[in-house]
């Protein structure tokens, strides 16, 4: 009857002090490196044979009051905050590169903010192969410049309004107001009613 009783105990002293074991670990383990893991995992078996022993050995009430141990010791952990026997990341190894300086011998490439746009063509802008003049790129400047303001609101207005200002001095130049005369004048009169041709002729 008294080994039974011993079996029993030890038994029920194994179960405790494995289940104690396994909370603990469940607490720790995942925190602390692996060479710690491995110790503390053979350092557990040897308690739990120990255990055993000790429980088969000194009868029930030893058994009982060692069970007794463990649980309240289970207790106390239980009832303490997680983040008690956490171990933060940075106290658990150096960090990388620790013993090789600051910086790394490789460091990585560093991101270029290149805000610039790309430019879209690489030529002046053309009219069926043919250079834009400049009123003919004031005026498409406005163009666009109009749609932006009836798309995002009068606050572009200031620009629109200097580009109407570019495109009419450019409209009313000197040039080409001079422009403007010499080719109604040639319209009515015909090419050769001015004195001096606009290009000089070509040299053989």
């Amino acid at each position: 009857m008294k080994t039974a009783l011993r079996v029993i105990a030890a038994l029920f002293a194994s179960y405790l002090a494995t289940w104690s074991m396994a909370y603990a670990a469940a607490l720790l383990l995942p925190t602390l490196p692996t060479e710690t893991v491995i110790i503390t995992s053979v350092v557990g078996i040897l308690v739990y044979v120990a255990l055993m022993l000790w429980a088969f050995v000194a009868g029930p009430t030893a058994a009982t009051a060692a069970s007794l141990g463990i649980c309240f010791i289970v207790m106390i952990t239980r009832s303490l905050p997680l983040d008690f026997f956490r171990v933060s990341q940075s106290t658990k190894r150096p960090p990388k590169h620790y013993d090789e300086g600051a910086m790394p011998a490789n460091p990585p490439p560093k991101r270029r903010c290149n805000m610039a746009p790309k430019r879209a063509m690489k030529g002046p802008p053309t009219i069926n192969g043919r250079p834009m003049t400049e009123v003919e790129r004031l005026e498409h400047g406005v163009a666009q410049m109009a749609y932006i303001v009836l798309r995002h609101g009068k606050v572009y207005a200031p620009l629109l309004e200097r580009l109407e200002g570019a495109l009419d001095a450019a409209r009313n130049g000197p040039e080409a107001r001079a422009r403007r005369i010499l080719e109604d004048y040639m319209a009515k009169h015909g090419k050769g009613s001015v004195g001096a041709p606009l290009l000089p002729p070509a040299e053989d």
